[in-house]
């Protein structure tokens, strides 16, 4: 089998690897298919492992070759041994998520920056990879069906010589092998100035079926705090003053409250019982909520939180009128799949006993549960999950949002409507991922009209 062959057929088996484990990761994550943890941490290791070690690899054999370092053979090996040296740094992440008990932040956050972003990056790179190998099987079948050998010595355009398009070649090549590295050092610097870092907005909302005494009412909306790597416990009590600032009469959150780790859990609980209100605060989990021992989260929040509601209704009087504040278990779908009961069956058991003749809003962390609580009469939906598309090319509010969270939501940032019922989607206060492109963290502060 020539050279060409093999590197196509090492591409292709790489790919391959990759979606199978990237499959694996989704069936998981969607319920179709539950595994253990040792598992999932082998299935993500693999899925990150893969693209890294193939970089290393393409780097480490261009080093190997490369004429311009001529005899030196000490600075040769040193960066051969530098590139597998950083090659297996951005595995520590994974490892100490995998092991560490505060996984979280067992590592520096510039070092978890760099990691989420480098990987990151060279997952969105296999999409330009896939199509290499498909593309030169195509044309070397081509080429055998024509009689021709494919990669002969024949060079019209002189790209194996020493001319302009064999030095062009060469330095996109280094170009090719430098920015990842170059994105991901970008971006941790970008995360290291945006951390903690959040905008205050205020949003008047008009609320169909509003009774007259609630209008003017306020509501200060927190979503995605993600308490852990990023968004940390020392950054919380920045974001308690900012919202005591608002002085809201309800505080409401919609969950991820912490990002991976259980062991954030007290600290998040500190600062949301530090938030004033006049009449009440009361908070539904997220899917991040759910990844650490549920059960316990679930049972913490309870215990901890008298208006944690979690596919439940409750009501409170304010001037005369009574408010129905519901909450949604998390759901991804809206109709039953796998294990999950869909946003349908969560809307229907959320407002159970309601008395939809009376304003209801409800919280709900995923906003596509919107069209069902429209459906069984909810007033006002607030939700969060989609971080505003974390990564967009068109500024917030753009009639045509174009971004990282556009083919993922149908409700993606701001106020929507259905009918007489409204949403309001927030980007949310924390972070997963360290960069966010024209979606802002924020905190908002909703005046119902």
């Amino acid at each position: 089998m020539s050279a060409c062959w093999q590197r196509t057929l090492r591409r292709v088996l790489l790919l391959l690897a990759m979606a199978v484990c990237f499959a694996l990761l989704v069936a998981h994550l969607s319920g179709a298919s539950r595994r253990s943890r040792p598992a999932v941490v082998l299935i993500t290791g693999t899925l990150v492992f893969l693209p890294t070690f193939y970089w290393w690899a393409w780097v480490d054999q261009r080093l190997a070759q490369a004429r311009r370092l001529g005899r030196r053979t000490g600075l040769r090996l040193g960066l051969r041994l530098a590139t597998g040296g950083y090659a297996a740094l951005m595995f520590a992440p994974v490892l100490i998520m995998a092991f560490s008990d505060r996984r979280d932040n067992a590592l520096p956050a510039p070092l978890m920056m760099w990691a989420l972003v480098w990987h990151l990056t060279l997952g969105a790179a296999t999409v330009g990879i896939l199509a290499v190998p498909c593309w030169e099987c195509v044309a070397r079948l081509t080429a055998l069906r024509g009689g021709r050998q494919h990669g002969s010595g024949h060079d019209p355009m002189g790209v194996t010589g020493t001319g302009p398009v064999s030095t062009r070649r060469a330095f996109l090549r280094q170009a090719g092998a430098l920015a990842p590295v170059a994105i991901a050092a970008g971006g941790t610097g970008v995360g290291l100035i945006e951390s903690g870092r959040f905008v205050v907005r205020r949003h008047a909302i008009r609320v169909p079926g509003l009774p007259d005494r609630l209008r003017g009412l306020t509501i200060t909306h927190l979503t995605d705090l993600h308490v852990g790597r990023l968004f940390r416990p020392e950054h919380l009590p920045a974001m308690v003053e900012a919202a005591n600032r608002l002085g809201s009469d309800i505080v409401a959150v919609t969950g991820d409250i912490i990002n991976h780790s259980r062991h954030y859990l007290p600290d998040a609980c500190e600062a949301l019982a530090a938030l004033e209100h006049r009449h009440g605060r009361f908070i539904v989990a997220g899917n991040h909520d759910l990844m650490d021992a549920p059960r316990e989260v679930l049972a913490y929040l309870a215990h901890r939180e008298p208006g944690f509601l979690w596919g439940r209704n409750t009501r409170v009087e304010i001037g005369g009128e009574i408010l129905q504040i519901a909450g949604l278990r998390w759901s991804r779908f809206d109709e039953p799949t796998f294990d999950e009961p869909g946003h349908r069956a969560c809307a229907a058991e959320a407002l159970s006993g309601a008395d939809m003749a009376r304003c209801t809003i409800a919280l709900a962390h995923h906003p596509h549960a919107f069209d069902a609580l429209a459906g069984h009469g909810a007033n006002l939906v607030l939700a969060g999950h989609t971080h505003g598309g974390q990564i967009m090319l068109t500024p917030q509010g753009a009639a045509r949002p174009v971004g990282a969270g556009t083919p993922l939501f149908r409700y993606l940032w701001g106020e929507y409507a259905l009918g007489d019922a409204r949403l309001f989607v927030s980007a949310g206060v924390g972070n997963w991922f360290p960069i966010r492109i024209n979606a802002p963290a924020e905190i908002v502060q909703l005046r119902l009209i």
